[in-house]
């Protein structure tokens, strides 16, 4: 699983990201819409991002990755932030 950080004190519950670790792809699911969300290495370069989104399922292709970990940001359409840690293999 990974390790989440919320911001506005929101329940993380609200929120599944599946599979950790991921090999192609990541999946994110909320029960309010996704806004926008960004992939950092454990640097802090940023490797994925994509804004105005509006949906509450999303497939984030990983597969041009090089294994290791990042960090997996994640804000809502209300501006709720999270935060979480996956390892690519």
């Amino acid at each position: 699983d990974l390790v989440y950080t919320a911001v506005n004190n929101v329940e993380v519950e609200n929120i599944k990201v599946w599979p950790n670790p991921v090999t192609d792809f990541i999946m994110v699911r909320t029960e309010n819409s996704i806004r926008s969300f960004s992939i950092t290495d454990i640097s802090g370069k940023i490797q994925i991002t994509q804004n105005g989104l509006n949906e509450n399922e999303i497939t984030i292709l990983t597969s041009q990755l090089k294994a290791g970990n990042y960090i997996l940001q994640i804000e809502t359409i209300q501006g709720t932030k999270y935060s979480g840690l996956f390892l690519k293999k």
